[in-house]
């Protein structure tokens, strides 16, 4: 798609995703939606970083009770006042529908339009 799918909640930023997605095929078709409005694939928590995207499923390290790096890090950040917003996989679906509905485009989180 062109720059008609540009949405101004994605233009510009970039995003990081951690733990199992559980309502998107991949990583990759995750990070090709964001890509698709405008937003950018981050290579990890830094202050470069505008989004970390925490996984519906979470991680094995949810499960032993740590956050895990990507998160404290976000953490550390957000304390240290860097504009970093930590959000739900499920903040991140609302997201892509609202630019979705802005832009006139349809996404797809199976990864079938890829």
């Amino acid at each position: 798609m062109g720059d008609e799918a540009r949405s101004d909640e994605f233009m510009g930023k970039t995003f990081c995703i951690t733990g199992t997605l559980g309502e998107f095929a991949t990583k990759e078709v995750a990070y090709k939606e964001i890509e698709l409005y405008g937003g950018a694939r981050a290579g990890g928590v830094s202050e470069n970083c505008d989004f970390l995207v925490l996984a519906s499923k979470g991680s094995k390290n949810y499960a032993e009770g740590s956050k895990g790096r990507k998160c404290e890090k976000a953490e550390a950040l957000i304390r240290d006042k860097k504009p970093i917003s930590i959000i739900t996989e499920k903040e991140l679906l609302r997201m892509l529908e609202h630019a979705a509905e802005v832009t006139g485009q349809q996404w797809d989180r199976d990864g079938a339009n890829q």
